[in-house]
């Protein structure tokens, strides 16, 4: 499904105006949760690392047990599987369809201020005049 897309800033349109603090909002909570994944995995590291370093593989500690297993994976060698088989790997491993992401990015250079409806028109018209 081939879709249309239309670039617009937010501000100046009646429809997307209540999504400028979501946006602000969601990109706040995708630091604060970066912030908070980056201290989940140091403390995990460091426990295992004292874990490894004491030989100790299980203990109770706060009312949680804590435990390091080993664990084996056996996984597909897909680059190997496409270049000794390609036939097979288009045929049974590749699969093709269409999905929808929704992504939001800082604007290099972007103001917070919202554009006047004469900026955005003029803005489309170079984007138009430009290719």
């Amino acid at each position: 499904m081939a879709t249309k897309k239309v670039y617009a800033v937010a501000e100046n349109i009646e429809g997307l105006r209540g999504t400028v603090g979501k946006v602000r909002r969601l990109q706040a909570l995708k630091k604060e949760k970066e912030a908070l994944e980056n201290e989940i995995k140091n403390l995990e590291n460091e426990i295992k690392a004292t874990m490894v370093e004491n030989d100790v593989y299980a203990f109770t500690a706060a009312g949680f047990n804590v435990t390091l297993n080993e664990q084996a994976n056996n996984r597909l060698d897909t680059t190997a599987l496409q270049a000794q088989y390609p036939d097979i790997y288009n045929e049974f491993y590749v699969n093709k369809g269409t999905f929808w992401k929704f992504n939001v990015r800082a604007v290099s250079g972007a103001s917070t201020k919202a554009a006047t409806t004469k900026e955005v028109v003029e803005a489309v018209k170079a984007q138009v005049a430009n290719g």
